[in-house]
């Protein structure tokens, strides 16, 4: 992804002052010191771990956390296995309307990611605390057709 267009989908969070980009294989990570608006700030102290970057949705976390409490982010964690193609990440996390997304509608639900390995597609959604995952487990995952039970 070019500076520019890293710029571009930065501003939906108000004014960049400084950023870097770490490119690791598949993955990136950049640093960003930024001063946010309204928005980006509640949801920030509202430690939702998702926000929107351009068309796609990005985990944010502070830049002094370690590797070791990134990773403890991932720790309450259900799955869901075989999911349909139309399930995307722009129906799990609505970039425009947050509030009216999928993964909204699941209480603590602070992330998620979709996997596709070997033709499979699965699900991960991550919560905040082990009472949030275990409300989740008792409802069903439910879209359109497809219909599954977190595991």
């Amino acid at each position: 992804m070019l500076q520019l267009d890293i710029l571009t989908n930065l501003e939906k969070w108000s004014q960049v002052i400084a950023f870097k980009v770490k490119m690791q294989k598949k993955y990136s990570t950049m640093t960003i010191s930024i001063d946010f608006n309204k928005w980006a700030l509640t949801n920030w102290n509202n430690e939702v771990w998702t926000a929107p970057f351009g068309e796609m949705p990005v985990q944010w976390f502070p830049a002094f956390w370690t590797l070791k409490q990134r990773k403890e982010c991932k720790r309450f964690q259900v799955v869901v296995m075989d999911i349909p193609k139309s399930v995307t990440n722009n129906i799990v996390y609505n970039a425009e309307n947050p509030t009216q997304s999928m993964l909204s509608q699941l209480d603590g639900a602070l992330a998620f990611r979709i996997i596709q390995d070997r033709g499979h597609r699965k699900l991960i959604v991550y919560f905040d605390t082990w009472a949030s995952l275990d409300k989740a487990l008792n409802i069903d995952f439910n879209f359109e057709e497809f219909k599954d039970v977190w595991t």
